[in-house]
């Protein structure tokens, strides 16, 4: 794989390495995978930092640090790989420090709001972090997709923990094993803006699959806020979401007095909303506790990181990059806290995703109670009213829609 400034190369005795352009010297080729390999395949990512390899003959994904040639993490696959791919853009080396500045911002939102509260702190602190500004972050910096001999095809999430350390997860698996014919996967394509993955496969097929909103955005570009750093966000209140009021002024309209309902029919209606609405608010707090401990969990993750932002200068600055060893450094810390904005974000737009879902629910059973009751009441008059009718044939549409 080439980049701007460097290339780097998988060897057919399972070792890695990295030739940056216009240097003489070779960074340390070290033997990422046991027993050779004829069908070795490597990738870059963290802006160069890390080499990201693949091996038939081990059957595993190994993270290598760039410079040093060390493992820093390494996974067993379940299957036989035969391709790699990773989608981040090329980059240009002299835009890592302003964006690691940027960065560096947010992420101390996340430091300052885990601090115990001080008198007269709050205010200095809701001014400070209304001036962080917003960062775009970009999922496929840190994802690879890893093809298999039949036909396989899952992604990964690789993030540097430390200058040491990695982590790999298996964030999604897009196609499982194919049995009975031959389907190895030799090539991976994917189309950002039309969230089209394609794979070219030993068959002589290209079959491809659009991806979902939710898998699309592990690839795609989420813009994280100082709101997504807060270590505790506002309980959402369930009264003030839109589809909870739209539930309210069904309620209101189906207990007008003019479609005559009887009391008990009523009071079904009523019970039906408080139930669902008591349900409804107990899975919200559910909700709003599971992001407090995601974004706990990922402070937690990248506290190597983290715990450097209060000090006034530190060893992977910028303006301390002399040497490649500190340049690769800048590039890790960039990546990291790249990829630790990307998923505080990742976890609000999926708190907002279940919040959305679980006043869907909410509304849809209010929907069906209503339906149910004004039925009942058509079939109880002789000659039911127009009114009466045409709420039901309005609410029955809106079912049918939902």
């Amino acid at each position: 794989a080439v980049t701007q400034s460097s290339v780097v190369l998988g060897y057919s005795d399972g070792s890695v390495g990295r030739a940056q352009f216009g240097q003489t010297s070779v960074c340390a080729n070290p033997v990422a995978h046991a027993g050779g390999s004829a069908a070795l395949s490597v990738v870059s990512l963290a802006y160069g930092a890390l080499l990201v390899s693949i091996s038939s003959a081990d059957c595993a994904l190994v993270v290598t640090h760039a410079h040093y040639g060390v493992v820093l993490a390494r996974r067993q696959l379940t299957f036989q790989p035969t391709t790699l791919r990773s989608f981040a853009p090329d980059f240009a080396h002299a835009s890592l420090a302003p964006r690691l500045a940027k960065l560096e911002a947010l992420a101390l939102v996340a430091v300052e709001s885990c601090a115990s509260e001080r008198v007269g702190s709050s205010q200095r602190r809701s001014v400070e972090r209304a001036q962080t500004s917003a960062v775009s972050v970009l999922g496929a910096l840190h994802c690879v997709v890893v093809g298999g001999s039949q036909g396989e095809l899952e992604l990964f999430r690789v993030a540097a923990i430390s200058f040491s350390r990695a982590e790999i997860r298996r964030m999604l698996r897009i196609r499982d094993r194919s049995r009975g014919r031959d389907i190895r996967i030799n090539d991976i394509a994917y189309e950002p803006r039309l969230r089209v993955l394609a794979a070219g496969g030993a068959d002589g097929a290209v079959r491809r699959w659009v991806l979902g909103s939710a898998p699309a955005r592990l690839l795609g570009e989420l813009r994280c806020a100082a709101d997504d750093m807060d270590a505790q966000p506002p309980e959402t209140r369930i009264g003030t979401l839109a589809r909870v009021m739209e539930a309210q002024a069904m309620l209101a309209e189906v207990l007008d007095p003019a479609l005559a309902l009887n009391s008990e029919e009523m009071d079904m209606l009523v019970e039906c909303f408080e139930s669902a609405q008591l349900e409804a608010q107990a899975a919200v707090a559910h909700v709003d506790n599971a992001l407090r401990q995601t974004r706990s969990l990922l402070r937690a993750k990248y506290g190597f990181h983290l715990a450097t932002l209060t000090e006034k200068s530190t060893s992977t600055s910028a303006h301390h990059c002399e040497n490649e060893e500190d340049d690769t450094k800048l590039q890790l810390r960039c990546a990291a806290l790249e990829a630790f904005a990307y998923e505080m974000r990742f976890a609000s737009v999926q708190h907002t995703a279940t919040l959305s879902e679980t006043v869907d629910r909410l509304s849809t059973r209010l929907r069906k109670t209503i339906v149910t009751v004004l039925a009942t009441a058509v079939t109880r008059e002789s000659e039911p009213r127009p009114a009466l009718l045409e709420t039901l044939a309005a609410f029955q549409s809106g079912l049918v829609r939902t």
